[in-house]
């Protein structure tokens, strides 16, 4: 996955140009969006031993939540095409379970909340029915700080992954031409704890997250 980043920042980046080059006929308009998040990640763990063989940690992922999702877009028409792009700020809520071997042979499941704070960048295209918008597209995630709580707590090494991507599914209605109510279904493509080594070697639980998002977006200069 690390090789495709070069590849996902200049397809963004070259996305983004588009934008700014089109024709003074296609309007570019700016708004303000707010989402709410609510997590589809299914919860996995795995036991992780030691090298001669013995029972070290069972490491798991629980939940996710997202109290946080605020941030602009860019919205531009092409008469029955659209472009959309927004740069959000999200803060999350990661919630970790850790059983330890170490301590006593049937062990209790230990919590741990770690926070972490990402910019959230999604790209979508799409087609208009009237005020009805149908797109698909891409996200980005750019993590820029973490707690670092599961770290502090246990001898895990988060290595914190500085990008996330994923594809997304959007249904959006406009009204008034200054407002876009959207639901976005978001699919990551990275195994959750990929991040997160012990040992030397990723963790990597077998759960993708995934991400049910409703939204509204304000554009007081209007849409179309």
């Amino acid at each position: 996955m690390k090789n495709s980043y070069p590849t996902i920042t200049t397809a963004f980046v070259l996305f983004i140009l588009t934008l700014v080059s089109a024709p003074a006929s296609s309007q570019l308009s700016l708004g303000l969006t707010f989402q709410k998040v609510e997590s589809r990640a299914t919860p996995g763990s795995r036991i992780l031993g030691t090298p001669d063989g013995r029972f070290a940690y069972e490491f798991g992922f629980s939940s996710e939540q997202t109290p946080i999702s605020v941030g602009l877009s860019l919205y531009k028409s092409f008469t029955k095409l659209y472009f959309n792009t927004d740069i959000m700020y999200r803060q999350t809520s990661s919630r970790y379970m850790v059983r330890d071997y170490f301590e006593e042979i049937r062990p209790q499941a230990q919590y741990i909340v770690q926070k972490e704070q990402q910019l959230h960048i999604p790209v979508t295209a799409g087609v208009n029915f009237r005020n009805l918008k149908i797109g698909v597209g891409a996200f980005f995630n750019v993590n820029f700080d973490s707690d670092m709580a599961l770290s502090k707590a246990y001898p895990f090494e988060d290595k914190n992954r500085k990008l996330d991507s994923g594809m997304i599914i959007s249904v959006g209605y406009k009204m008034f031409n200054r407002v876009l109510v959207h639901a976005r279904y978001e699919k990551g493509f990275v195994n959750v704890g990929n991040s997160i080594y012990y040992n030397q070697v990723s963790t990597r639980i077998r759960s993708c997250m995934s991400n049910l998002t409703v939204g509204v977006t304000l554009y007081p200069l209007g849409m179309d």
